[in-house]
């Protein structure tokens, strides 16, 4: 298997990423449509830099996210107080937790 940079997409030795359930759903799905490389995906030096920009821009969304989603699951808990509010509160929050997968970056094993 080659180490391919998750970042300038080229065959090099690197940080390895970690595989959490994002890499792995989309490794899965690549695998039964028979697309699958199978690389080993790494962030080299040269790119550590902008990768650790991006992982954490991707945490700031989730953060953001995160809030928004505790706050109107509050707002709508309090009004309603029942169990269905609740529920209905807790599809919203994840709802609008998985908005930040569209900023979604990967992070490394090695951290600097």
């Amino acid at each position: 298997m080659a180490s391919v940079c998750i970042i300038c997409k080229e065959n090099k030795k690197g940080a390895p990423v970690i595989d959490d359930i994002v890499i792995s759903t989309i490794r899965s799905v690549k695998q039964k449509l028979g697309v699958a490389s199978n690389n080993t995906l790494v962030v080299c030096k040269d790119c550590m830099e902008q990768h650790l920009e991006k992982r954490r821009g991707f945490e700031k969304t989730l953060l953001h996210y995160g809030v928004l989603a505790g706050v109107m699951a509050l707002v709508l808990i309090l009004l309603s107080r029942s169990i269905q509010g609740f529920l209905l509160a807790l599809l919203l929050g994840l709802f609008i937790v998985s908005f930040s997968i569209f900023k979604y970056h990967p992070d490394t094993a090695q951290k600097k």
